[in-house]
């Protein structure tokens, strides 16, 4: 993980309208981080904000379509404990591949 952890100590922590770190994201179309907050274990993408939209949901409705599929499959992949972290290495460089 990034040394420079400003961004990312701040976990799940929501925002006045409920974002996460996660959501506030989503619009700049980041994939690197992105995976990287997904890769955190401490990073909840079930989380939903005020308007009750999870991140993946803003990300389709900004239209960052790219972003919102590496949410749905990250989500899944952390799902299934990886705890291997060359597969896990593997797994992030397909996804990379895959979406740029």
């Amino acid at each position: 993980m990034n040394n420079n952890n400003t961004i990312y100590e701040t976990d799940n922590k929501q925002n006045d309208e409920g974002c996460t770190v996660l959501h506030n994201v989503c619009p700049y179309g980041r994939i690197g981080i992105i995976i990287e907050l997904l890769l955190d274990a401490r990073i909840d993408s079930s989380i939903r904000d005020n308007r009750r939209i999870t991140a993946r949901d803003y990300a389709l409705r900004i239209k960052q379509y790219t972003i919102a599929k590496i949410i749905r499959n990250m989500t899944y992949t952390t799902l299934l404990r990886i705890s291997n972290a060359s597969l896990c290495r593997d797994i992030v460089r397909m996804i990379i591949e895959e979406y740029t």
